[in-house]
């Protein structure tokens, strides 16, 4: 009986709090920045399992541009590895992890994990670690972005609800 009081009362309470409050609107997404990332190899670890195909693969490069275009990252080759699942219905689950050498010669520490169609566009979460006092904003950052995997590259394009400073 008490089961059935409470479910009654969330039934309530979500019926008034949705009729009163209207669907939030679509966030503004600010332009941070693009960049790519390079494979090492283009024949990379495939292990076959019950939910895919396993991949991965170190890295041998990659860089990160600002929204002006200015270079402000590299990453270093040989230091973390693109590591993904193409699922039974060909989609690629992405979830790397990298060191990259920033502008003002500190290291971050940045990681993609997302999902999207093999060989079309996808959206993923781009996280930064850094303690560089020049770039500590994207610390602060809400980043996300799409990308496109053609071969070894990793083409992304990168956006956040939060402005990025001029």
């Amino acid at each position: 009986m008490q089961l059935l009081k409470s479910l009654a009362l969330v039934t309530v309470f979500l019926t008034s709090a949705l009729a009163n409050n209207p669907a939030p609107g679509i966030p503004k997404l600010y332009y941070v920045g693009s960049g790519q990332l390079t494979s090492a190899s283009p024949n990379p670890v495939q292990i076959n399992s019950p939910l895919g195909l396993r991949i991965s693969n170190p890295f041998s490069g990659g860089f990160v541009n600002d929204k002006n275009g200015h270079r402000i990252g590299k990453a270093l080759g040989g230091y973390g590895v693109e590591n993904g699942r193409v699922d039974t219905n060909s989609l690629i689950h992405i979830d790397t992890r990298s060191t990259w050498v920033l502008a003002d010669g500190n290291y971050a520490f940045v990681t993609f994990q997302g999902l999207g169609p093999l060989g079309q566009t996808g959206w993923f979460q781009f996280g930064v670690e850094t303690g560089s006092s020049a770039y500590s904003y994207l610390n602060k950052m809400y980043i996300l972005g799409n990308n496109t995997i053609t071969g070894q590259t990793l083409k992304f394009d990168l956006y956040s609800p939060i402005a990025p400073p001029s």
